[in-house]
């Protein structure tokens, strides 16, 4: 590969991030009903769970509602470290009360 293709492979991965954070933004703005989308996610195929999960590390105030599948994952080898991530960007000022029950 040449320099020039290696700046377009570059480039064409920061578009592609680019898209991938404007999409995740619309989806946090503009849904309707995130959390059953996300219930549904963390139960389905491994790139909807993936998906899902970083999702709410990134807009961890969607977590709440879903600490008990979060703490569920968080026991599984697979997926622990991701959920881990999930849980722990919840404010804590919502984690704690969503703990107690």
């Amino acid at each position: 590969m040449s320099a020039d293709q290696d700046q377009d492979l570059w480039d064409a991965l920061v578009e592609a991030e680019r898209r991938h954070r404007q999409r995740r933004a619309d989806f946090y703005q503009n849904a309707q009903d995130p959390t059953r989308i996300l219930t549904t996610a963390l139960a389905g195929p491994a790139w909807q769970a993936a998906t899902a999960l970083e999702f709410l590390r990134v807009f961890s105030r969607d977590g709440t509602g879903l600490l008990p599948q979060l703490v569920e994952l968080s026991l599984s080898q697979k997926w622990a470290l991701a959920a881990r991530q999930a849980i722990a960007s919840i404010p804590r000022d919502l984690l704690w009360p969503a703990l107690t029950p």
